[in-house]
């Protein structure tokens, strides 16, 4: 019998409020039923102001050090997240981190909207 989908949330309607880096929730990959298997990065944007994801691996998130930017599988390391529209997919994330988070940069001061960010995968 196979496995059924997890979806876990990475934000929920986070809001950015300034041009400084912010960071959604982090998320244990070991819920997945393997570290290998290809997971789903859905997003939707729809602050003002385009956002800038990027996708961050780490051991542990407990230092600096250990906090790795990652490249969805055939994407920069970065996404370009358009303003109030902004909504995409990406197969990403099939290298065996334990624990991942984006992290979320505007260039330009977003004054209202949000940003949904949903990890989907096999779950146990």
């Amino acid at each position: 019998m196979a496995n059924k989908l997890e979806e876990y949330i990475l934000a929920n309607g986070q809001q950015i409020r300034d041009t400084d880096a912010a960071y959604s929730n982090v998320i244990e990959c070991k819920a997945f039923t393997g570290y290998f298997i290809q997971k789903l990065l859905l997003l939707k944007n729809t602050h003002n102001q385009a956002l800038t994801i990027t996708i961050q691996g780490s051991r542990d998130f407990s230092d600096d050090q250990q906090i790795f930017d990652l490249g969805p599988s055939g994407v920069a390391s970065t996404i370009a997240l358009a303003a109030t529209t902004g909504k995409d997919y990406y197969p990403c994330l099939t290298e065996p981190w334990p624990y991942i988070r984006i992290k979320i940069q505007a260039s330009t001061i977003p004054t209202s909207g949000g940003l949904w960010a949903y990890l989907i995968g096999e779950g146990k």
